[in-house]
């Protein structure tokens, strides 16, 4: 049964934000943004900036309740280090996102490369937030 009184919601903001951020930077121009926005055949002038808000607000609230969740997998699975909480998310990433991703993509004819840098973008900071959580005390 997952404990959750034993969660620490500090290790999961701090986690989320870490996962906000890696996005922020992953999809820069300068890092996968370009690749990624040809490969949904969009340009920057097609982001609705007015719905940036709500988006970003969003992302953040899926990235905390990642978080917690990973914690509490984390917790069950007494992944007590940073290496430990790596794996957990590591396996979270291919157990979970990359099946799930791809059978999204597989339906909706999504290139290989729009998946590698979606599951990439997840896979990373899956494994990020388990290495903060793990060895959070």
């Amino acid at each position: 049964m997952l404990a959750f009184p034993e969660i620490n919601f500090v290790a999961v903001v701090v986690a989320a934000v870490a996962y906000f951020v890696l996005g922020w930077v992953w999809y820069s121009p300068e890092v996968f943004g370009k690749a990624w926005m040809k490969e949904l055949k969009i340009s920057a002038k097609d982001i609705k900036k007015e719905k940036m808000g709500i988006c970003l607000l969003g992302t953040f609230l899926t990235e905390i309740l990642a978080a917690v969740v990973l914690m509490a997998i984390i917790k069950g699975s007494f992944a007590t280090t940073p290496f430990a909480g790596a794996n957990v998310g590591l396996l979270a990433a291919i157990g979970f996102v990359a099946p799930a991703t791809l059978a999204s993509y597989l339906y909706e004819d999504r290139s290989v490369r729009l998946f590698c840098i979606t599951v990439g973008y997840h896979t990373v900071a899956l494994v990020t937030m388990g290495t903060i959580l793990g060895g959070w005390r």
